[in-house]
This record gives structure tokens, sequence and C-alpha cells, in this order.
């Protein structure tokens, strides 16, 4: 089956009211009569799309039968690839008024025109604007070739007339380039790190420190020479930097000053919203993390007040929500919490699944996970398991995959379904074959091992007790690799399992001292 057959499917089920009224009403520029059989076979795709949740194969079967009535069987490939591209054309031709760069080629173009007829003068005046709505707007390629045509008609300006000022705005223009690779060269790093967060976690032998030290020096050179938008990447990359050295309040000390750059500059708040949501979220994670509950409360309401223009940024907004108050729900010993935010994560996911990142999702979903192990619903542990490795293809950060992974094992041991546990013990030697890290997870593998297969109880109790005691002298030898786990304790669960006591509380009095 052709790629394109599910990707019709995608298109029209993102597509909201007003765009597929628009499509109907204006979405052809020659007679509709021409293109009556690809408007009934949207209607029939449109009409199927609203009795399914997912997208698969089974919906293409049913748009296939609905369309045998009324178009001929062999052509429908052929409709639905015009009807494809007649979307993405009317789509555009819909967004062309909102689209920045879209204005920005406008201007160009018209500048363009008038350079043809020796109108040098007035062909700047156009891309003076196309300059500064890419430069408002962060479009910073856009940008530096704005600035190249900028300075190009500055150079073909009557000399006579305009000689010296024309030399000193050049060099002006020409200046602004060098602020636009600062830029760049500061995003360049931060992604790096970014990636080796991701790929990496907390970082602990000395070749990765030292990798880190070196990001450093090149991070904080010329710092005083720093645009504002260069500063907020820069910033960025250091109290990444921190997170990687595994040191939270460095870190946390950072997204201070990111907030206060941020809110003492409304315009780049503005464009960077998203940004700055985000930033809100992982800045409240720290005083939930540093145990300031209180003062989370407070930071918590000046979230709920920032003012979202669209539904992307209100999408962001929520899910960050839903994800800071999941961690305040385990830290404040407020489990009960977890029905209500489960109910909103999920009707999130049916409302707009589109506009939240596919990471994002995980990281919510993984304290969904871990807030109902630590309320002994197992049931619901093995669902949001299961959302996360189908959801794999988006990217799961290794300390969630493997943290997730050992409470969907105790899931299965706990719930006595063995079947399960075996298939997913396989799952888990195979993942740590290929990106294991850490002794722990070996000892975990062996651990679960003999567990799955040891039936008498008392041997049970013995091997609790020998994991325990060998867990946790492992941990006090290498303390880097507790970290790993995130969220979830095992020496707390094994605890609990040879004192006969809730996993909740045990972990409590470990965590939450």
């Amino acid at each position: 089956m052709a790629a394109i057959s599910l990707d019709i499917y995608q298109l029209i089920q993102r597509m909201n009211r007003t765009e597929k009224a628009y499509f109907k009403k204006f979405g052809y520029k020659y007679d509709k009569r021409e293109k009556r059989l690809e408007l009934l076979l949207f209607d029939i795709i449109d009409k199927e799309l609203r009795r399914v949740v997912e997208v698969d194969l089974s919906l293409e079967d049913a748009v296939l039968t609905a369309a045998k009535k009324m178009l001929d069987i062999q052509s429908i490939s052929k409709h639905k690839t015009n009807l494809y591209h007649d979307l993405l054309s009317a789509l555009r031709d819909y967004e062309k008024s909102k689209l920045i760069d879209e204005k920005i080629f406008e201007y160009y173009q018209y500048s363009q025109i008038l350079v043809k007829r020796n109108l040098f003068k007035e062909a700047l005046a156009f891309i003076r604007k196309a300059e500064n709505l890419a430069r408002d707007h962060e479009l910073f390629e856009w940008e530096i070739y704005m600035a190249h045509q900028h300075a190009v008609l500055l150079s073909r300006l009557d000399s006579s007339k305009n000689g010296k000022e024309s030399v000193l705005k050049l060099e002006e223009v020409l200046s602004s380039l060098d602020y636009l690779n600062e830029i760049f060269e500061m995003e360049k790093h931060y992604f790096e790190l970014v990636y080796l967060q991701k790929t990496k976690g907390v970082l602990s032998t000395e070749e990765d420190l030292s990798i880190l030290d070196e990001k450093l020096q090149e991070i904080n050179l010329n710092e005083a020479s720093l645009s504002t938008r260069g500063r907020l990447y820069q910033l960025e990359s250091l109290s990444t930097i921190q997170i990687l050295k595994g040191n939270q309040q460095g870190s946390f000390e950072y997204y201070q000053q990111i907030i206060n750059l941020l809110d003492t500059n409304p315009h780049l708040k503005k464009t960077n919203l998203q940004k700055y949501i985000i930033l809100m979220e992982q800045y409240m994670q720290m005083s939930l993390l540093t145990m300031n509950l209180l003062d989370f409360e407070e930071k918590h309401n000046a979230f709920l007040a920032i003012a979202c223009e669209n539904e992307l940024e209100q999408s962001w907004k929520d899910n960050a929500d839903i994800f800071m108050l999941s961690i305040h729900a385990i830290l404040a010993r407020k489990l009960e919490n977890f029905k209500e935010l489960e109910q909103r994560f999920t009707e999130l996911l049916e409302r707009i699944p589109f506009l939240i990142p596919g990471y994002r999702k995980i990281s919510t979903a993984y304290y969904m996970v871990s807030g109902f192990f630590m309320k002994n619903n197992f049931e619901k542990v093995k669902d949001w398991f299961y959302f996360i490795q189908n959801n794999r293809q988006v990217g799961v950060r290794r300390d969630v995959d493997l943290a997730s992974r050992i409470m969907m094992l105790i899931a299965c041991y706990e719930t006595k379904d063995y079947m399960l546990m075996e298939y997913q013990l396989k799952a888990y030697r195979n993942f740590i074959s290929v990106h294991g890290l850490h002794k722990v997870e070996d000892i975990l593998s062996s651990f679960f091992g003999k567990l799955l297969k040891e039936t008498d109880v008392l041997k049970r109790k013995k091997l609790y007790d020998n994991y325990l005691e060998r867990l946790s002298n492992h941990f006090e030898e290498e303390p880097s690799e507790l970290p790993f786990l995130g969220v979830f304790d095992i020496v707390a669960w094994l605890m609990a399992k040879t004192q006969n006591r809730q996993f909740y509380e045990v972990w409590s009095e470990r965590n939450l001292a």
C-alpha cells in the first residue's frame, strides 16, 4: 500500500472545522465540478474518521467499502493522491495570511520588482520591513538573508547622494551578521548538550566530565558581548550542564535567571512562550525536588496565570500542569489525586493529541506509572507502561525507560501474571544488552530471574534479604547509579517486602524525610 494511503487520513483527522469548511468552499481554484469526485471522497473519509479513535488499515477498508458505491474502485488511488495535494494547497492558502515567512518573502519580491527598475531606495524600504519581521519572530535564516540584501542595496545606492551614509549603514548591517552567528553558535552548544542529556542522563566518567568542562569554556567565551537571545541560549546551556553533572540546585539557579530574563523582556517572552512554559515547569520541578512545597503552590498560581494565545501554547501548558501536579501528588503524599490527573491527561490526549510533543506525553505517562505503582494499582501501571512502549518512536529518555520497565516487572509479579513477567524480563534483558550502562541493571536482571523461578515463600523472603543487602552495598559504593532509576527506589521496595509493609510508606520514609 502506498504511504499516502494513511497520510491523507491523518491529515484530514488533524484539520479543524474551520479548515475543512475553507477547503470545501475555497479549496479549488478551478471549477468545482471538475473536482466533484475528490470532494465526494473527502466527505466519505471525514465521515469515517468520526467513527474511529486511531488511523489504521481498518479505516482504509471502511473508506474503500463506502467509496465503492459512488466511485470507480480502480480510480480511487488517483482521487486520493489528487485530494491529498489539493488539501495541502488549500491549507497553504488558508495559513498564508498567518505565516510570517510568507509575508517576508512577499516584501522581498516587492523589493526585487523595484530593483529591476533601479528604484533602490524604494526597494530598501521593503527589505527593512522584511528584516524587522524576521528579527521580531526569530526567523534567523531570513534575517541573515535580508541583512545580506540590505547590504547589497546600500552598496548600489547613488554614491553621490548617499556615499558616507551608505558606508556607515553597510557596516552596521554587516555587523548584525556577527550577532546572528553568535546566536547560532550558542544554540548549537545548547542542542548538543540536550542530546547528551537524552542519551546519557547524568554523567559520571572522567572522559564525559572533561567534555563538559570544554563546553563550559566555549559557552562562557565573550559572555559580556552576548545579545539577549544569545544570553538566553547560554543560560539554558549552563543549566543543562548542571543537570548532566547531577547538580539539581545549580540548574535551579540558572532557571531563575532565565525566567527573570524573559520576564523583563515581554517581546522575547511572547516569541518564546512555549519555552517559557517549559522553563517555568522545570523551575517548579526544582521547587518540588528540593521539597519547597509551599513555594511550589505560590509558583503554581503564577503558572496558571500565564496567558496563552493559541491552542498549541494552551496544550503545552495543560500537559505541563498535569506533569507537575503528578510530581506534587507523590511528594505531598496526595496519591488520591492521581485519579483526577489521569482523567485530565486522558481527556487532553483525546482532545488535542497532535499538539503535544511525544516526549512530553511520555514524561507525564512515566509519572502515571510511578503514581499508580505507589498506590498499588498495578493494572494502571501496566496500562501506562504500554502507553510509553507504544510511543517509543518519539524517543524515550533512558532513565524513564529503565525505571518503567522495572516497575512493570514488579507489577506483573504482584498480580501473579508470571507469563507476562517472563516476557517482560526477556524484553528488559534485550534492552540492557543494547543500552546497558551500569552494574545495577545486571544485578536486577539476576534478581528478577531468580524471583520468577522461586515458588517457596521462605526462600523468596531470603531472596529479598540477600538482594536488599547486595543492592544497598552496591549503591553505597556506586551512588552515581541511583539517579538512573528516577523516582523509583528499588531498595525501598525490597525493604517493604522484607518488613511486610506498604512500598509508599517505606519510600516516603527514605525519600521525604
